[in-house]
């Protein structure tokens, strides 16, 4: 069996016609124990949601997904694997679309300051180990935007041609089971994911989490992964969750 071959067996992927969403199945499975690498898809989303629980629009002609890792690392050290995926993909939709896609923290892909892709995680650890994390992607690929959502943008608009979901998806998954990420240090992480990131340095933002809104100017994202702003007093706040408005 060639090499090729092997990397595409890693991963067991699991396709619906229409779900509430793919973080739930994906939970669902974990918990009974799937495979690392299982990948949930799904056409259409019901009950899809994005960060601070806002609903992600999940119509027809998107991709909609979740994958499941079960990574040898220590749970403090899960959080890099959203920024790998989000570097990794925005690289894969600069090389296949040949556009400008840059990273808004957390890990929103923009294209001219439209939303193209939102992404979430969700992980379960026990003393020292990561049982499971979930990370969970939308992006918009052939899907008719509706005028509730004027600031998103998707691949087929941008290029005016549809795409292949599948191809989109099975070159997303090949990039992203490269080995050298469960090793990559944390901080070489985040230095990979800044190299596509937007508004991070020195832009006036609006924080909005779970208890508060913080304004202020985005200074950095630091090796945690926190977003850094210096609020109007001088003072700086590290922000760990949380939606950033430009």
């Amino acid at each position: 069996m060639n090499n090729q071959q092997t990397q595409k067996d890693r991963y067991h992927i699991h396709r619906f016609p229409e779900v509430d969403s793919t973080m739930r199945v994906a939970k669902d499975m974990a918990l009974a124990g799937c495979p690392d690498w299982t990948v949930i898809v799904a056409d259409r989303q019901t009950g899809g949601r994005g960060r601070m629980d806002r609903q992600w629009q999940s119509d027809r002609g998107g991709l909609y997904f979740t994958i499941v890792r079960r990574p040898p690392v220590r749970p403090t050290e899960g959080f890099k694997y959203t920024f790998i995926a989000a570097f990794v993909l925005a690289d894969l939709l600069r090389t296949i679309c040949n556009i400008d896609a840059g990273l808004k923290w957390p890990n929103d892909i923009l294209v001219d300051k439209k939303k193209l892709s939102g992404m979430l995680s969700a992980m379960q650890a026990s003393q020292n180990r990561i049982d499971f994390l979930n990370i969970g992607i939308g992006l918009n690929v052939n899907n008719t935007l509706s005028h509730a959502a004027p600031d998103a943008i998707a691949l087929q608009e941008i290029a005016g041609t549809p795409f292949s979901r599948q191809d989109v998806l099975t070159r997303f998954l090949d990039r992203l089971q490269d080995n050298s990420y469960d090793t990559m240090p944390p901080a070489e992480a985040i230095n990979r994911w800044k190299q596509y990131a937007i508004g991070i340095h020195h832009t006036p933002v609006r924080v909005v989490t779970l208890r508060e809104t913080v304004q202020g100017i985005a200074e950095d994202v630091d090796n945690t992964g926190a977003l850094v702003v210096r609020l109007h007093d001088g003072t700086r706040r590290r922000i760990s969750v949380g939606d950033c408005f430009i």
